[in-house]
């Protein structure tokens, strides 16, 4: 469920700072060479770790599998994320969200005029017809933009609210039929969760300064933790194997979060400086 929480933020967040930079259409291109540089080097890197850690275990004693080799189709198939749209198996499992992110990217980059537009029949058109999308069924996994929408449309509702773009009844008629299709799509649990995610972001003002350190980890910590969490334990427990499993999981999120701070330090965070040299055409 967090993917899903991410999912109403990022829908909040990215128009957010579209619309503070003044993005226009003419811009599309600066807006995908911003992402690229924020998202794709700590993402490629972690690609690189995951190949190395699959090469580690079969230099196991205890491995007893077929000799270590790259599937480049497959390897090469995460760049564009196109593992997406073949179906092929991603070396890290949480890496098929970002998928569903770029295609967001996309999606927005080139809405995003009709989504902010001062002509309310334009702007109330163009969000129902995005969200009537969500029930048009794709070939596959399901694991695509579409039926994720509803979710991105309740953090983009309430991203026209707080510009004013919208009132507070407008709000309403946006997002009760995008609560309503989160509902139908999912269930009544993510529905529940999705509203509170809406009422943090409104209402809390104040955020405990743990909570701002692990969102400023976060993408970090989202790119390694499947690396580290299996392979830590399986070491802990040939170390120590009478271990209490609730200390080895405390242990192994500990462990986790400190290798994705030092991920964010030495990776990320020259990434997100490289993306913010980038400036849109029409930024003030």
């Amino acid at each position: 469920m967090g993917v899903e929480i991410f999912f109403i933020i990022s829908g909040f967040i990215i128009p957010y700072s579209m619309y503070s930079n003044n993005y226009k259409v003419a811009d599309f291109g600066k807006f995908f060479l911003k992402r690229i540089a924020r998202i794709e080097p700590p993402y490629i890197i972690s690609i690189a770790l995951m190949l190395f850690l699959l090469y580690i275990n079969t230099t196991s004693g205890k491995y007893a599998g077929p000799p270590f080799k790259i599937d480049w189709a497959n390897t090469l198939g995460h760049l564009g994320y196109i593992n997406a749209i073949t179906g092929s198996p991603w070396l890290n499992v949480a890496y098929w969200t970002l998928a569903i992110e770029f295609e967001y990217y996309l999606i927005l980059a080139l809405l995003f005029p009709l989504i902010v537009n001062q002509n309310k029949l334009i702007l109330f058109s163009t969000y129902f017809i995005m969200l009537s999308t969500a029930f048009i069924t794709l070939p596959g996994n399901g694991r695509h933009i579409l039926f994720y929408l509803p979710f991105f449309l309740l953090g983009i509702s309430l991203f026209l609210f707080k510009t004013k773009k919208i009132s507070l009844p407008e709000f309403f008629m946006l997002s009760i039929p995008a609560a309503a299709a989160v509902y139908i799509l999912n269930d009544v649990l993510l529905l529940v969760i999705s509203i509170a995610v809406l009422l943090i972001i409104e209402f809390v003002k104040k955020v405990p300064k743990a909570f701002l350190w692990l969102g400023t980890i976060s993408y970090s910590l989202y790119l390694t933790h499947g690396m580290i969490i299996t392979r830590f334990l399986a070491v802990l427990k040939k170390i120590a194997p009478n271990i209490n499993i609730g200390v080895a999981l405390v242990l192994d999120f500990m462990v986790c979060i400190l290798l994705a701070y030092l991920y964010y330090m030495i990776i990320e965070k020259p990434a997100i400086r490289l993306s913010r040299k980038i400036k849109y055409i029409h930024s003030s």
